[in-house]
C-alpha cells in the first residue's frame, strides 16, 4: 500500500510513545514527539524522535506542535501500568490542540481511549441501550453512561472529537484500548525467585491486547482506521488473574503464584469486549490472539535478553 502520511506527531511520552514513534520510524515516516518538560527530550531524540518541549494547557504552544503534522497519535491519558487513567488536564490538552488545527490541515487524528467507557455497562441491556448480547458480548454501538472518572474524561474527550466529526468531517479515529500487556524482565525474574507480590487491585477479568499486537493497530490505524468510528482493541480471550500469573509461572517452571481455587468465575462469565469491528475492518489478524501467545513471545525475548547479558 503507498503510504498517504509523511510526518506523525505523537502526543504523549512513555515507553508505548517510544515503541511506536521506532516502529513508524522504521517505515519512513517522520517523527516528533510532544513532551511536557526538557529533561524528557533527549530519550526521544536518542531513538531518532524529534521532540518537541512544550505543554498542551498553552494553546499557542499547541498550535505550533501540530502545525505541519499529517497525523496526531494522542497517547497522552496513557500511564504506565494497566488501564489508562486519565485527568482532567489531559481532556483539556485535547480541546486546546482540536481547538488549533484549521480545517482540513490534519489527515487522521488518533486518539487512545479506554474501555473504561463501558465502565456499569451490563451484558444483556435491552436492543435501545446496546446491540449486544450477553453471549455476543458488548460492541461499539453499546449506549455509555460510565460511573468512574477515567471513562467520563474519555467519553468527553471521544464527544469533543465526534462532534468535530459530525460538524466538519475532522478525522478522527477513537481506540478503546484494553489493558496493555508485555513481558518485563524485572517481573519474570521475581517470579523465578519466588519474590514477586502480586498487585493488590487485581481485576476479576482482564481484558489486554499484547504490545506488539497493539503497534501493529496503532499503525494500521492511519491508513484503515475510518474516520468518526470508535473501535475496541482487545484481544481473543478475557481471562482471570489467575490464568494469567500462573500462565508466567508454568513458563518459568515454578509453582503457581495464585491458587486454582481463588478465581471468582470463569471466562465463560465474564463480560466480553467485541473486537470484531476492529479486525474486519482493519482487515488484519492479531499475532497474539490471547495471553497464552503474548507471554509465550515475550517469555523467548527476555530469555534471549538474559542469555545475551550472561
Amino acid at each position: 500500500m503507498a503510504k498517504t502520511f509523511t510526518t506523525v506527531l505523537l502526543i504523549g511520552e512513555g515507553s508505548l510513545t517510544k515503541q511506536l514513534g521506532v516502529r513508524l520510524l522504521e517505515r519512513g515516516y517522520s517523527v516528533w514527539a510532544l513532551v511536557s518538560s526538557d529533561g524528557l527530550a533527549p530519550g526521544f531524540a536518542r531513538l531518532g524522535i524529534n521532540p518537541l518541549s512544550a505543554d498542551l494547557a498553552e494553546p499557542f504552544l499547541a498550535k505550533m506542535a501540530v502545525a505541519n503534522a499529517d497525523v496526531v497519535y494522542h497517547l497522552a491519558g496513557r500511564r504506565q501500568h494497566g488501564m489508562a487513567a486519565p485527568e482532567p488536564a489531559d481532556l483539556k490538552g485535547l480541546q486546546n490542540v482540536l481547538s488549533m488545527i484549521p480545517r482540513g490541515a490534519i489527515k487522521r487524528y488518533i486518539y487512545e481511549s479506554s474501555l473504561a467507557v463501558y465502565d456499569g455497562v451490563v451484558p444483556g441491556q435491552t436492543p435501545s441501550e446496546t446491540s449486544a448480547s450477553s453471549k455476543e458480548g458488548i460492541d461499539e454501538k453499546v449506549f455509555c453512561r460510565p460511573k468512574g472518572s477515567t471513562g467520563r474524561i474519555h467519553l468527553a474527550a471521544e464527544r469533543e472529537l465526534l462532534a468535530r466529526f459530525s460538524e466538519e468531517g475532522f478525522p478522527g479515529v477513537i481506540l478503546r484500548s484494553g489493558s496493555l500487556y508485555q513481558m518485563l524482565p524485572g517481573i519474570l525474574d521475581q517470579i523465578r525467585r519466588g519474590v514477586y507480590q502480586l498487585p493488590a487491585d487485581l481485576p476479576s477479568f482482564f481484558h489486554r491486547i499484547y504490545i506488539e499486537d497493539y503497534l501493529d493497530i496503532l499503525v494500521a490505524a492511519m491508513e484503515q482506521g475510518r474516520p468518526g468510528q470508535a473501535y475496541n482493541v482487545v484481544d481473543q480471550a478475557p481471562h482471570t488473574p489467575a490464568e494469567y500469573y500462573n500462565q508466567m509461572a508454568t513458563l518459568l517452571e515454578v509453582a503457581p503464584l495464585i491458587p486454582s481455587d481463588s478465581d471468582s468465575g470463569s471466562t465463560s462469565a465474564a463480560v466480553r469486549y467485541q473486537n470484531e469491528k476492529l479486525v474486519r475492518e482493519f482487515g488484519l489478524s492479531l499475532r497474539f490472539p490471547t495471553y497464552r501467545e503474548g507471554l509465550l513471545d515475550g517469555f523467548r525475548k527476555a530469555e534471549d535478553l538474559r542469555t545475551r547479558e550472561a
